[in-house]
């Protein structure tokens, strides 16, 4: 892929389509936004996370506040090695049939009363309650069998990256050990299972918004992340925008097949829907004999056709009619309110 960054200072007179710098093990070459730590066996590339970007605009971080405050432990994974689908927390997300936002009486499925339990993968409309105002704390994770990355885009906000927790590697050769120790699943499962329910804190101190190594002075905003393979990523957002808002990923077989969830920000503070708002649903219940009843056919008024040059009150009128209009190769003009060939253009 290519792209084409703007920056304040940049110097005019750099061509953008120079040639790749030369990368070598005395001045290596920076990659921004690596899944991993490093390249392995490689020391002429340098890996940049997201982490250690530093943000140029003075913002206000939501802080902690007790009573105030909700952290949600985000595992987005394919747990088993080929036959699960992709889930969020185990769950494979179920669109549902309605509008959320102004029927969400009638999703059918959502996970509250789906029954999921204990190690197996569920598929009901998984939605996230955050109350108005509250700091919101996302610990997105990557546990599981399936050692890939993950891109997870949040809609409705620009989150604040705070810190992001990579796998154990071996610093030599870069291979990969072991998940992230500061996630404990309930019964200390490992990525030798399928599933990690109920993550929390290895350490218990790190509860209640007091996570080690937070930034919390200049963090980069983004929308979208990349989440590293048995890592995490901590964000923060200020519940300030009400709505249903998708979080998933950004890849399309991955979040077709479940790999979302709807977060319900401060219903609550929503608009009333309007009177007689327009209502969406499928076509579950309804009679497929009715549905598949041929229309009656519909009489429309046929093209005129003449050899005549058409009247016309626009150029546009002069398209429409299938007169003998064939040798002009040029732009039809409406003049005087008769169609011409303008044969100047």
């Amino acid at each position: 892929a290519e792209a084409v960054l703007h920056y304040l200072g940049a110097r005019p007179d750099v061509d953008i389509n120079s040639e790749r710098s030369q990368c070598n093990e005395t001045e290596p070459c920076t990659v921004l936004n690596c899944p991993f730590q490093f390249y392995r066996n490689n020391p002429k590339l340098r890996c940049l996370a997201i982490e250690e970007l530093v943000s140029d605009v003075s913002n206000v971080i939501p802080e902690y506040q007790e009573s105030h405050f909700q952290e949600f432990f985000l595992n987005f994974a394919i747990p088993g090695a080929e036959t699960y689908p992709a889930t969020v927390n185990n769950v494979q997300f179920l669109q549902p049939t309605v509008s959320a936002l102004s029927q969400p009486n009638e999703i059918v499925k959502p996970c509250s009363k789906s029954g999921c339990k204990g190690n197996e993968t569920c598929t009901c409309t998984n939605i996230l309650d955050v109350i108005h105002n509250n700091t919101v704390q996302f610990v997105f994770m990557n546990m599981g069998k399936r050692q890939t990355s993950h891109t997870i885009s949040m809609h409705g906000h620009s989150f604040y990256v705070l810190k992001m927790g990579f796998a154990n590697y071996n610093e030599t050769t870069g291979e990969y050990i072991s998940q992230n120790e500061d996630i404990k699943c309930e019964g200390n499962a490992t990525e030798d299972e399928a599933f990690c329910n109920k993550p929390s804190w290895t350490n218990p101190e790190w509860r209640n918004g007091n996570v080690s190594g937070l930034n919390l002075v200049d963090p980069p905003q983004k929308d979208t992340v990349v989440v590293p393979y048995g890592g995490y990523v901590v964000l923060r957002i200020k519940a300030d925008n009400p709505g249903f808002w998708m979080i998933k990923s950004n890849s399309l077989p991955e979040s077709l097949n479940g790999m979302a969830v709807l977060m319900n920000e401060s219903f609550s503070y929503l608009p009333d829907v309007p009177k007689n708002f327009p209502t969406c649903r499928n076509f579950e219940g309804i009679d497929p004999d009715v549905l598949w009843t041929t229309p009656e056919p519909v009489t429309t008024t046929p093209i005129p056709t003449t050899t005549e040059p058409p009247t016309c009150v626009t150029s546009g009128d002069c398209h429409r009619h299938t007169w003998n209009n064939d040798n002009c190769l040029h732009k039809w003009e409406c003049i005087n309110g008769i169609c011409h060939c303008n044969s100047s253009t």
